[in-house]
């Protein structure tokens, strides 16, 4: 979503994200160095938007209460977040510490227990296919731009594409990369239940 708002919108946010209790539309206009009409307006694009909305109010000291302005849910969702990067500290991190058996080993384990809430979650699919679909579908939700597709024999399996593009029908399939491993563990686990 940041991708699509101008940068001193960004900036905006950014500064309301680091100050929880909110700020003010003069303390905003003093960190973005620009007018308070253009903090305004800048404020009711956010609002609009929904990753904006008023807080609380604070004592100016003289005059009328000053309005604070806070991230929603939305506004704070909206930063990206690098799972990935601390996914692959930790698998590295495991298979230091207990080998590439022993994280094997583990990453089934957690292949076997997402699948059983997958299980929990979507529990009228019962075919193959109809897992493998709506694995898909949450899949690209996940951002893996992912499908399903048919090999020959006629399995259906998932082909998703996340840094490099890669089929998910083996937990250690070649170019998955050791961050990736454990979304790949998911899937295997899942649709071959």
């Amino acid at each position: 979503m940041l991708n699509t708002m101008g940068e001193r919108q960004k900036q905006l946010l950014k500064l309301l994200r680091g100050n929880k209790p909110g700020l003010s539309v003069d303390e905003l206009s003093k960190g973005l160095d620009i007018t308070r009409n253009a903090v305004r307006q800048h404020l009711a694009s956010l609002e609009a938007a929904g990753l904006v909305t008023t807080g609380a109010t604070r004592p100016s000291g003289g005059g009328r209460p000053q309005q604070l302005y806070v991230l929603t849910e939305l506004g704070s969702e909206s930063f990206p977040r690098q799972y990935s990067w601390l996914a692959q500290l930790v698998v590295a991190s495991v298979q230091r510490e207990e080998g590439a058996a022993n994280m094997g080993k583990r990453l089934n384990e957690i292949g076997a227990g997402v699948a059983q809430q997958l299980r929990a979650q979507y529990p009228g699919l019962s075919t193959h296919e109809e897992k493998v679909e709506k694995l898909a579908e949450v899949m690209d939700q996940l951002g893996y731009n992912a499908k399903n597709a048919t090999v020959p024999g006629g399995d259906a399996v998932i082909e998703a594409e996340h840094r490099s593009e890669h089929r998910v029908d083996h937990p250690f399939h070649v170019g998955v990369d050791e961050g990736e491993i454990i979304a790949v563990a998911r899937v295997v686990a899942y649709v071959r239940a």
